[in-house]
């Protein structure tokens, strides 16, 4: 964006969710200094879905941006006030039957009653109602819409609490051994059993699983977040660590992510890590792990290989690289690449 021009092009998708995609041809963005967020105008499927979902908008924030913003992420998002007079004016975005699984009638943000659901009769989804824990706790609602909602709620008119089940429990299980460590520590080990490589217990490092690596659970071990997985480690085993997979529609839309180690939560991945071995991670499943530091710099890296969609579910990123933005900053720049 810096010294050219760009022009951002609309699209819509199938599950009503409204995307700007930028086709670099005539936009003019004024102020724009910050190359934090010149990014987010770049990928503005990030900052769209994030602040729509995560953010505690105001009603008035709302109504200035409503054009981007998007509802099918808004009616979801648990912090922002639903007053009555809200839905009012908003009820044709928020309940809008064309939004994929639409999750309005499940947000426990909602002030559930009769005479909202009268009111929007033709609009509710009652089996998603039916899993509303605020609004099944209202007696009135459970009587008023009872016909509704038996289909989805066959239980409803028997609200007697059931006995907890007693948890089954497993017999002790047989042909275990003690496993010494070289510093004289030692632990029950049977590696023939079910879960061993996930065990949180063990002291894990390269001499223990290359001594064993024909008897662990791959799978298991690369989520183990007690693994001390780091670039050494991960380079010794990286033809045996199930790094999982994304698979793509023909329309490059992803539809199946087997995340591997790209899930596990306790590798605090670094930019020279991610670069070592990006061709094998998940971008899909990286977003969501708590450890990572983020920056400008890794983003932009590995710019053309992010799920966008996926980061707004980080709070470290937006924290930890756009976190000095105000809200109003974002959403008025994406307003005027829009109007430009």
């Amino acid at each position: 964006l810096t010294g050219h021009s760009h022009q951002l092009k609309f699209s819509n998708d199938n599950s009503g969710i409204k995307f700007f995609t930028p086709t670099y041809k005539n936009l003019h963005i004024t102020n724009m200094p910050s190359p934090v967020l010149q990014l987010l105008v770049k990928h503005p499927v990030y900052p769209l879905c994030r602040l729509s979902l995560h953010h505690a908008l105001t009603h008035e924030q709302i109504r200035k941006y409503r054009s981007i913003l998007y509802w099918s992420s808004i009616v979801s998002n648990p912090d922002i006030h639903f007053t009555r007079e809200f839905i009012d004016e908003f009820h044709m975005q928020l309940m809008d039957k064309d939004i994929f699984a639409n999750e309005f009638w499940h947000n426990d943000s909602v002030p559930y009653t009769v005479d909202l659901l009268e009111r929007y009769y033709d609009f509710v989804n009652w089996e998603s109602l039916s899993q509303c824990n605020k609004a099944m706790n209202q007696e009135e609602i459970r009587i008023r819409f009872a016909l509704e909602l038996l289909p989805y709620k066959p239980d409803l008119m028997d609200m007697s609490k059931k006995p907890p089940k007693e948890p089954t429990l497993e017999p002790p299980k047989t042909g275990f051994h003690e496993y010494v460590f070289g510093d004289g520590s030692s632990v029950i080990v049977d590696w023939d059993a079910y879960g061993q490589s996930k065990r949180q217990d063990l002291p894990w490092d390269a001499k223990l699983i290359e001594t064993n690596a024909d008897k662990l659970n791959w799978s298991m071990l690369s989520n183990n977040q007690s693994v001390p997985w780091d670039l050494d480690l991960l380079t010794r085993f990286q033809d045996k660590v199930d790094w999982g997979s994304d698979k793509y529609d023909a329309d490059g839309t992803l539809s199946i992510s087997c995340v591997g180690i790209s899930s596990n939560e306790g590798i605090a991945w670094t930019i020279e890590m991610i670069e070592a071995f990006q061709d094998r991670l998940s971008f899909y499943a990286l977003p969501l792990n708590p450890k990572i530091q983020w920056s400008l710099e890794m983003l932009e890296r590995f710019e053309h290989r992010w799920e966008w969609d996926m980061l707004a579910y980080s709070d470290n990123c937006w924290q930890q690289v756009f976190g000095h933005l105000t809200e109003d900053e974002v959403l008025q720049a994406l307003l005027e690449a829009e109007n430009n």
